[in-house]
C-alpha cells in the first residue's frame, strides 16, 4: 500500500488481484480521512470481492431503478435539497444513457461522455449553458452513487467493484470567493424600480437584512418587533449525516431605518412573492436589476447578502457575525471584501465610515420618497 497526490490531494493506493489474477489498483480514500487501518481494510474488501466476484452486469439494476434506490433509501433523512439534486443526476443519465441501462456497464468511456452530455445543457437559470459547478455536482453525485453500489446489496457480493467515477478525473472547477457589491445608491435604484410594496420588502430584507433565500420565502408580519425594531429569524439548519451546519437555527437581525419604513409602507403582508420557485426568483431579481442599471451580478440573492454582510463587517465588526448567522472564520472567507476606499480609515484621504452614513440617509430619503408616491 502507498500513497499518490492528484489535484493537490493525497491518497491511500494499493493493489490486489481478481480471481482471474488480474491485477487491480485502487484508491483507497483521502489521507486527512481515512486512517492507514481503514484503508487497508477497504483494499482487504475490495481483494475479497474481486475473489468471490460480483453480480453479473445483468443482475445489476437498470439507472431508473437504483436512482430510485438512492434517493428514496440510502440517502433518506438527507436535507430536501440533496435529493433534488441526486434526482436531477439521474434524470440526466437516463436522457444522456436510457433509463433501462444496467449500472454495471458504465466504463471511463460512459463517464467522458456524460460530461460532454452536461457540458451542452442549458444552465439553471436556460440562458447559456451549464456552468462548471453545474458539471461538477452532477460528475461527484454520480460518483458517490456507484460508490454506494460497491456495497450494496452486501459488502461481499456487491452490484460492482470498481466505480468508473472514481477512475475518471472529474471536472474540479477553482472556487471563486469574489462577489459583486452592490452599493446602497444601487439598492435604492433596485427599490424604484420594484413594482409594488411587497417586492420592495423582499429587496430590503435581502440587501439591508442579508436574509438568505430559504429566510425569506418564510418572513412573515408577526417575524418583526415594532418595539425592538428586531427581525426573529428561527429555522432548522441542522445537517442530518455529516455533523452540524455553521448557520444559525434561531438569531436576531436589527432592522435599519430605510427598511422599517419598507416594512410599514407594506404592511400587512403574510407570504412575499416570487419566492415560491428559486429560478423564477433569481429571474425576477435579475429583471430588478436590469431596470436599475445594476450589471455583473451572477448570483443576484447571494451577491445581495454578501454586499450587507461586508457593510456591516467594516461599521459594526464581529457583531455582524451574530445578526447574519454564521461564523466569523465563514465571514472572513466568503463574505469579506477590502476595497481600496477601506484604506481612507488609515491614510486619512477619505472616511468610508462617513460615506456609508450618507450613502444610507440617501437611500432613507429615496425610500421616504417611494412611499410618498
Amino acid at each position: 500500500m502507498t500513497t499518490r497526490t492528484a489535484r493537490g490531494q493525497t491518497y491511500h493506493t494499493g493493489t490486489y488481484r481478481d480471481a482471474e489474477g488480474k491485477l487491480h489498483r485502487a484508491t483507497l480514500g483521502n489521507v486527512k480521512h481515512t486512517t492507514k487501518a481503514q484503508a487497508r481494510a477497504e483494499l482487504e474488501r475490495l481483494a475479497q470481492v474481486a475473489a468471490s466476484g460480483v453480480l453479473a452486469e445483468g443482475e445489476t439494476p437498470t439507472v431508473e431503478d437504483w436512482g430510485a434506490v438512492v434517493v428514496d433509501q440510502l440517502l433518506a433523512g438527507r436535507e430536501p435539497t440533496t435529493g433534488r439534486s441526486y434526482r436531477a443526476t439521474f434524470a440526466h443519465l437516463c436522457k444522456c444513457f436510457t433509463p433501462e441501462r444496467r449500472i454495471g456497464t458504465f466504463s471511463t468511456a460512459d463517464v467522458r461522455a456524460f460530461i460532454e452530455h452536461l457540458r451542452a445543457q442549458p444552465n439553471i437559470d436556460g440562458t447559456g449553458k451549464a456552468t462548471d459547478w453545474m458539471v461538477a455536482q452532477h460528475c461527484r453525485n454520480a460518483r458517490r452513487a456507484w460508490g454506494l453500489a460497491m456495497r450494496y446489496p452486501t459488502a461481499e457480493r456487491p452490484y460492482i467493484a470498481r466505480n468508473p467515477f472514481a477512475m475518471t478525473e472529474l471536472p474540479n472547477p477553482v472556487h471563486d470567493e469574489g462577489f459583486r457589491y452592490i452599493t446602497l445608491d444601487e439598492a435604492g435604484a433596485m427599490l424604484a424600480a420594484c413594482q409594488s410594496p411587497a417586492e420592495r420588502i423582499t429587496l430590503g430584507l435581502a440587501r439591508l437584512a442579508g436574509l438568505r433565500f430559504n429566510e425569506l420565502a418564510r418572513v412573515q408580519q408577526a417575524d418583526f418587533d415594532g418595539k425592538t425594531r428586531l427581525l426573529s429569524i428561527t429555522l432548522d439548519h441542522e445537517r442530518r449525516g455529516k455533523g452540524r451546519s455553521t448557520k444559525r437555527a434561531a438569531r436576531e437581525v436589527p432592522i435599519c431605518p430605510a427598511l422599517w419604513l419598507l416594512v410599514e409602507a407594506g404592511a400587512p403582508f403574510d407570504r412575499l412573492p416570487h419566492l415560491a420557485d428559486g429560478r423564477a426568483a433569481r429571474t425576477w431579481m435579475r429583471r430588478i436589476m436590469a431596470r436599475a442599471n445594476v450589471e455583473g451580478v451572477r448570483k443576484p440573492f447571494h451577491d445581495l447578502r454578501k454586499s450587507l454582510e461586508k457593510d456591516w463587517l467594516d461599521q459594526h465588526g464581529i457583531h455582524a457575525c451574530r445578526w447574519l448567522g454564521n461564523s466569523p472564520s465563514v465571514a472572513i472567507t466568503h463574505y469579506h471584501q477590502t476595497s481600496r476606499a477601506d484604506a481612507g480609515r488609515v491614510t486619512g484621504v477619505n472616511d468610508p465610515v462617513a460615506d456609508y452614513q450618507q450613502a444610507m440617509a440617501r437611500l432613507v430619503d429615496n425610500v421616504k420618497n417611494l412611499a410618498r408616491a
